[in-house]
């Protein structure tokens, strides 16, 4: 076969000889049962270092060999779950992480032979002698025998199928488990949801109804959890698939054990809650924070209102604008200087008027931030302040200041300044 020509075609794609492919061949032929070809479960890394080439070489030989019609693989390698590993370590002493591929050695179909028999035709072949019809010994029995009731056959409650198909969630579920415990059909599936030993996936999800075994209530990390913690707690040591007799049932026996062990919620139930109560917490909070912001802004809202109407209340005349540029306050400044003492510079008064028309400043910013008009008049060297009808005057006669004031009562800040202005002249 591999001189032929579609095997030099295989082998000149892969580029590997026909001795390493013999080798190979020869290798898996020993590690093989004699009678059916089947059991080879060498793994390339074994077969690699006992005949001395690399895990790829023995990847492509075998690979080709199944090409050609030679081999099969029964079940792909895989890794083992944690249960599986500890299986191993029991039973080998040895860390196994991973499982190799089960394979068979075939005949090919062009080298069978094929036997030629003709097959029966439908309906029984056996034929009755043309004189047991008009036989008198059985007429006779005919006529004096009675005739034989019908056989009732006993009707046998079954399950009936389900009328609405079940839920997609439930047959990936389903799935997702044969193809983790190995309760898949491991050769090409004639019909769609066959599993190992000719069974339907409608019987898996049959055990795993009647057990309650399902998405809303595992995982198939949970329940591969939950399920060893079972087995664990009834002293149930685990078998390999090889050693069990009926892989489904064996299944199903295991799910029994696990729901007499469960008692109460599954950790999936208790993952599932815990999240309702964290997603619950997390809008309880939210609202809190809600309500507390709109308290809050309903509270700054009252007090702006209470705020503008004690002003509303308090204020006699509208709050004019100040003018707070530093070039306005020095020119402010400068003309009340100007209109006191006169274009002659104050560092050369003084030092009693330099303090007097140090006060007299701070008394004109007061007298501005209560709403009254600088009108000072230079000519006269008199400062003057205006509100309304009102005006308050500030003439310099030598040191001293003389104060004309309004008939109103001034605020109390104009009434202190002033007050603290006099009684530096009557202390000088």
């Amino acid at each position: 076969m591999l001189a032929s020509t579609r095997g030099e075609q295989l082998r000149g794609k892969v580029k590997i000889s026909t001795d390493t492919v013999l080798r190979v061949a020869q290798m898996d032929a020993q590690c093989a049962d004699r009678l059916t070809g089947r059991g080879v479960t060498t793994s390339h890394a074994s077969v690699a270092r006992q005949l001395g080439m690399s895990d790829r070489t023995v990847g492509t030989a075998r690979r080709l060999l199944e090409k050609l019609g030679v081999a099969v693989t029964v079940v792909l390698g895989r890794h083992l779950s944690p249960a599986e590993r500890r299986q191993a370590k029991r039973a080998h002493g040895g860390y196994q992480e991973a499982a190799a591929s089960v394979r068979a050695m075939t005949i090919p179909e062009s080298s069978r032979s094929v036997e030629s028999f003709h097959l029966p035709r439908s309906g029984s072949v056996l034929e009755e002698p043309q004189d047991q019809k008009w036989s008198p010994t059985r007429a006779r029995a005919r006529e004096t025998a009675a005739t034989r009731p019908k056989l009732r056959r006993m009707s046998r409650s079954r399950p009936q199928p389900p009328k609405s198909p079940r839920p997609i969630a439930l047959q990936e579920f389903a799935w997702r488990i044969a193809r983790n415990y190995g309760l898949h059909s491991p050769e090409p599936a004639t019909t769609p949801g066959a599993l190992y030993g000719g069974r339907h996936i409608g019987q898996l999800c049959n055990i795993l109804e009647r057990h309650q075994i399902t998405p809303d209530r595992y995982t198939l990390e949970t329940l591969r959890v939950e399920l060893d913690d079972a087995l664990s707690a009834a002293r149930i040591r685990p078998l390999d698939n090889a050693d069990k007799r009926d892989r489904l049932a064996h299944f199903a026996w295991m799910l029994g054990k696990l729901q007499a062990f469960t008692r109460g919620e599954t950790r999936r139930e208790r993952q599932l809650r815990e999240q309702e109560e964290r997603v619950k917490a997390r809008a309880l909070a939210a609202d809190e924070a809600r309500a507390r912001a709109a308290e809050e802004a309903a509270a700054l809202k009252d007090a702006e209102a209470a705020r503008a109407a004690f002003f509303a209340d308090h204020h006699r005349s509208p709050v004019r604008p100040r003018n707070t540029s530093p070039s306005s306050r020095t020119a402010a400044i400068k003309a009340l200087v100007t209109a006191l003492i006169g274009p002659s510079p104050l560092h050369q008064q003084s030092r009693t008027l330099q303090q007097l028309v140090g006060d007299i400043t701070v008394l004109e910013r007061v007298l501005v931030d209560s709403g009254w008009i600088p009108a000072h008049e230079p000519a006269e060297h008199r400062a003057r302040w205006e509100l309304g009808d009102h005006a308050l005057t500030i003439e310099l006669q030598g040191d001293e200041a003389a104060v004309v004031l309004p008939r109103d009562v001034l605020p109390a800040p104009v009434a202190e300044q002033l007050h603290m202005i006099t009684s530096r002249q009557s202390r000088e």
